[in-house]
């Protein structure tokens, strides 16, 4: 029971401006998918107009409101599904994100996160076990130790810094 508390969500958008471009996207697929289907739709009834001998004039003047009731159908059905499945979606996406910034953020104040972990469902796992065996030699150091050296029993030596990199000034030979 202490696990499913652990991992459960405590937001409902976790960051929602991103969240939102996401679910806009998917509304906006519907959009355009209902668009298609009045485009084929009205080509469908003025070919089947033109094809009849004395009846087309009445598909033809059937035919907006046979149109204006398909998209207002379509779109009703469409868009809260589309919205559905694209927040359901951002959460697998999302969370994940989220949670390797936090894992991050910790590392940055020097606090020592155990292994990033993200839930059994969620994507983006190959970028969590990559963060964690890049960050494998920062989590692990003592609080002891100053920038360059190696952590004792690691054999990983510290790359040195951006700062010091750019104050060491290259050996250049003039001859």
């Amino acid at each position: 029971m202490e696990t499913t508390q652990r991992h459960k969500r405590r937001r409902v958008l976790i960051q929602p401006r991103l969240q939102l471009r996401i679910v806009l996207a998917f509304l906006a697929a519907a959009c355009i998918s209902t668009l298609v289907q009045v485009l084929l739709l009205s080509h469908g009834l003025s070919s089947l107009a033109e094809t009849l001998p004395t009846e087309g004039n009445v598909v033809l003047e059937e035919m907006p409101r046979i149109l204006r009731n398909q998209v207002l159908l379509t779109f009703l059905l469409m868009a809260p599904l589309m919205l559905a499945v694209g927040t359901l979606e951002t959460f697998r996406i999302v969370g994940p994100l989220y949670r390797i910034e936090q894992y991050l953020r910790d590392l940055a104040a020097g606090r020592r996160p155990g292994p990033c972990r993200i839930r059994k469902n969620d994507a983006l796992h190959d970028l969590c076990d990559v963060l964690n065996e890049a960050t494998q030699p920062l989590v692990h150091r003592t609080g002891t130790e100053t920038e360059g050296q190696t952590p004792q029993g690691h054999g990983v030596e510290q790359p040195p810094s951006l700062v010091e990199r750019r104050t060491q000034a290259p050996a250049s030979d003039p001859s």
